[in-house]
């Protein structure tokens, strides 16, 4: 069985989603347009961010460099990562609680200590999202995408 530790796990997930915004940048600047438009692209990035979601949370990142790829506009965008995110988080809930049983009182009890913020959150989100313009959206995504590792490694 492979096994890794905790440091290493952050490691690998920071050089690939660096490296899926690398791959990313380069398909606009080279326009290699039918790239994102083959159907191994999409089943690469459906098992990548399927993995990553399970064994970090960290399909998100994933996700969005698929959407950007896709030239989705900014609606479009958020309702597949919202749809997928949903989708996914409900068939984790029988692995998650079941059987690993990382479900408990104690951790749905954090979930509502949250909530409030959640909700702001949210609220600001959402505001920001409508006045952010359509052109400078999936370039804010990227940059956003560019900060996560960033995160992973330092915390």
């Amino acid at each position: 069985m492979l096994a890794i530790d905790h440091s290493q796990f952050k490691i690998t997930l920071a050089v690939l989603i660096l490296a899926l915004v690398a791959l990313e940048q380069l398909r606009r600047w080279q326009q290699w347009n039918t790239f994102p438009q083959s159907p191994w692209f999409a089943r690469s990035m459906g098992m990548l961010t399927g993995f990553t979601t399970l064994i970090g949370n960290a399909g998100g990142p994933v996700m969005a460099i698929y959407c950007a790829a896709q030239n989705l506009n900014k609606h479009n965008f958020m309702g597949t990562m919202a749809v997928l995110f949903l989708t996914i988080n409900i068939l984790k809930l029988p692995l998650v609680g079941g059987v690993l049983h990382l479900i408990t009182v104690e951790t749905l009890w954090l979930n509502v200590m949250v909530l409030p913020g959640l909700l702001v959150g949210v609220l600001l989100g959402r505001k920001l999202f409508n006045i952010i313009p359509e052109r400078y959206f999936v370039p804010c995504v990227l940059i956003l995408n560019l900060l996560v590792p960033i995160h992973i490694l330092l915390f």
